[in-house]
């Protein structure tokens, strides 16, 4: 009885290409390949190293590390080398500049295109506002979108244009606790229940103040829901909202 050996999906220069092109090593590409296989079960020859089979949007977005992320439908789209799919290259590239190993400029310019919804490569208040819908589903009032919107835009327009182009989104950005660590910045939570209250201050606020202000949010988000969970917070977030801006 003969051995059967399984060939390798990828030969040493395809794999070396991807690890010179992406932020991953050997291992976790054909992990990914995997994942990417396991995904399209019936429809990825797994066993040749196929990269040209696209998967459906769909099928991507019904990931666990995909399902919860208010933007998958923009990620998708961005990262689509045809707008109809992703094949493993597409995928690849994807979750390369979402790893931590990805630098803060690239971060920065596929963030600029998944913000730009309509395209027009700028972000324009229209843009902020879809921005706010996603990440509050959709449960703000319109004339708040406009107020947080003008907001962003007076903060962050350096050259006064009414819009960010990609130069003063990446000086925003390298500003961001969220994208870069924050020198300066002091990181405060507190916990009730099951939800953490999260706040960056600068340096100079006396850290007992920033949690005296987080205790008092929890307790009006409490005392307004009744309860503390996720849910509750969701489904009254305008509400909410509005009080604390009353509040606080």
């Amino acid at each position: 009885m003969g051995l059967a050996f399984r060939r390798p999906a990828f030969t040493e220069e395809q794999l070396q290409l991807y690890q010179d092109c992406t932020y991953f090593s050997r291992k976790e590409i054909l992990r990914l390949y995997r994942r990417f296989c396991s995904l399209g079960a019936g429809e990825v020859d797994k066993t040749t190293g196929d990269i040209s089979t696209r998967l459906s949007f769909i099928l991507i977005q019904e990931m666990p590390e995909m399902r919860q992320n208010p933007f998958k439908e923009q990620l998708c789209e961005v990262f689509s080398t045809d707008g109809a799919g992703l094949n493993f290259e597409d995928f690849l590239d994807m979750f390369s500049v979402l790893s931590d190993n990805a630098p803060l400029h690239l971060k920065a310019a596929y963030a600029f295109r998944i913000y730009d919804f309509n395209g027009d490569n700028i972000i324009c208040t229209d843009d902020i506002k879809e921005t706010v819908k996603a990440l509050t589903g959709d449960r703000i009032p319109e004339d708040k979108l406009e107020a947080i919107a003008g907001n962003v835009i007076a903060e962050c327009d350096v050259i006064s244009d009414g819009s960010l182009s990609f130069t003063e989104f990446e000086h925003v950005v390298a500003r961001s606790p969220d994208f870069d660590g924050g020198d300066g910045l002091h990181f405060l939570y507190i916990r009730r229940n099951a939800l953490y209250f999260v706040a960056a201050t600068k340096f100079n606020v006396p850290p007992a103040f920033g949690l005296e202000l987080l205790s008092r949010i929890a307790g009006v988000c409490k005392d307004y829901c009744g309860l503390l969970n996720e849910e509750a917070i969701r489904l009254n977030f305008s509400l909410i909202y509005e009080l604390l801006d009353e509040v606080l």
